[in-house]
């Protein structure tokens, strides 16, 4: 069943428009004595203690990961010499290479 939505909102406003502010609108009483009193107490700050230690798991599993890809790959990392790593992008521009 699909509900019309208009007209609801139509009756909703309707019915805010009919009534009258019969008192004076206000905060409840001592609200705001409350907020300041908390605000000037200082309460604790929300803890950040347990971000160093993850950082440090992170960095550590990173740094793992980091070192078993370079392992996997050294002897392919080995076996190109240096020359070909400098001569590549030149023919590449010229149109030498595919």
């Amino acid at each position: 069943m699909k509900r019309d939505y208009d007209k609801m909102l139509d009756r909703l406003f309707h019915s805010a428009s009919m009534t009258t502010l019969d008192g004076e609108t206000e905060m409840p009483y001592g609200f705001d004595n409350r907020v300041i009193a908390r605000w000037n107490a200082g309460e604790a700050p929300v803890d950040f203690s347990w971000i160093l230690p993850v950082a440090r798991r992170v960095l550590s599993l990173s740094v793992v990961v980091m070192l078993v890809i370079v392992g996997l790959n050294w002897q392919r990392l080995n076996s190109n010499s240096a020359e070909e790593f400098v001569v590549q992008p030149y023919a590449a521009a010229m149109g030498l290479v595919k």
